[in-house]
């Protein structure tokens, strides 16, 4: 709805922002990308490049050339976002600072998609949980 809407609303733009913190992770599981920091957000402009429509590429060609990380990489990157989604709820339950290199909104949006990339109590992308 917001790639397609004419003027997308506040709504459509904030809930875009965050789903690029998702997105950045499929294109990372899929060796297209590295990921920026846990307390850097993706650049949206990044997947103008890479994603079709919006690249030079087809889809056919994007997919070809789409290599999925190996079990071990998947698994150590949800491990390794688990944690940083503890240490920033943690801080949270617990009314300490923020730990300075973790941003909670893009933790938790990474920490989504890992789960559903490595099928994290088989449930469907919408039903995905973030468990810590």
């Amino acid at each position: 709805a917001y790639v397609s809407a004419e003027t997308p609303t506040e709504k459509q733009t904030i809930g875009a922002t965050w789903l690029v913190e998702r997105l950045i992770v499929l294109l990372w599981a899929l060796m297209k990308v590295e990921l920026p920091p846990p307390n850097k957000q993706a650049d949206p402009v990044l997947f103008m490049d890479l994603v079709p429509p919006f690249s030079n590429d087809s889809a056919s060609d994007f997919l070809r050339t789409a290599v999925r990380r190996s079990e071990d990489e998947l698994l150590e990157m949800a491990e390794e976002l688990l944690q940083f989604h503890w240490r920033a709820r943690d801080a949270e339950l617990h009314s300490r600072p923020m730990p300075a290199d973790v941003d909670p909104e893009i933790i938790q949006e990474r920490h989504h998609a890992i789960n559903w990339i490595v099928g994290y109590g088989g449930l469907a992308w919408d039903e995905i949980t973030t468990d810590t």
